[in-house]
């Protein structure tokens, strides 16, 4: 019953639900890396009440409308032995397809911070001390000097290498940190801000809303759903 599934998702990164008209549900769960939206997984369809033979009366008239008939008896038998997915078992889809798509934009962030080909002396320093300094004060003309240049050479090297200025590169790192202690529920907000090294939380609320795409307070939640969810 290809042709009455879900229509293409919607911009936006909206989790989209659709119902077709032989009453079957699907649920696309946009895929995130900051703002932006990379895929969409889908739940793939599913009915949410027993199937009966009254439901499956407006299935076959748009079968015969499509000039279809010949297919009717066997879209008919597979169409009644459907298992309904009732509520509270379709949402538990959904939310085990949110996790999914949670580690796949996780992934996607390190693959964006990570760098397999060979990178210039001074970029390999930086990175480096980005990581041994994430909780201090970083500033650009240190870490310059730390790797032996200039700050302009330093700024126009670390945008060519890895495709990002230096500033956005470490708010990325420290988002990213800000997500492995959030999973600790005895790590408050503002702990954890301060830990990764913003300097307030309007500042780190404003970074983690831009690279996560969504608030601290919405991703611990949704993560603690999709852990419950999952277990």
């Amino acid at each position: 019953m290809a042709d009455c599934c879900l229509p293409e998702a919607k911009a936006g990164g909206e989790t989209l639900t659709s119902r077709c008209f032989a009453g079957m549900l699907e649920t696309a769960v946009p895929v995130r890396v900051g703002n932006a939206v990379i895929a969409y997984l889908r739940t793939g369809q599913q009915i949410p009440n027993a199937p009966t033979e009254a439901k499956f009366a407006q299935l076959e008239k748009w079968l015969r409308e499509k000039g279809r008939e010949k297919e009717i008896p066997q879209i008919k038998k597979a169409f009644l032995a459907l298992k309904p997915a009732d509520g509270e078992r379709y949402e538990s889809n959904v939310r085990l397809v949110e996790f999914f798509a949670d580690q796949l934009a996780a992934h996607a962030n390190r693959l964006l911070l990570e760098q397999h080909r060979p990178e210039p002396a001074p970029v390999r320093k930086a990175k480096r001390f980005v990581a041994e300094n994430l909780g201090d004060r970083i500033a650009l003309e240190d870490v310059a000097k730390h790797s032996g240049v200039s700050t302009f050479y330093f700024c126009k090297v670390f945008k060519a290498s890895t495709g990002m200025c230096f500033t956005e590169y470490v708010n990325r790192v420290r988002v990213e940190k800000a997500k492995a202690l959030l999973n600790h529920p005895e790590h408050r907000i503002t702990e954890v801000a301060y830990a990764v090294g913003f300097q307030s939380l309007s500042q780190f609320n404003r970074s983690f809303q831009k690279y996560a795409g969504e608030s601290p307070t919405e991703f611990r939640r949704r993560i603690r759903g999709e852990e419950a969810v999952a277990a």
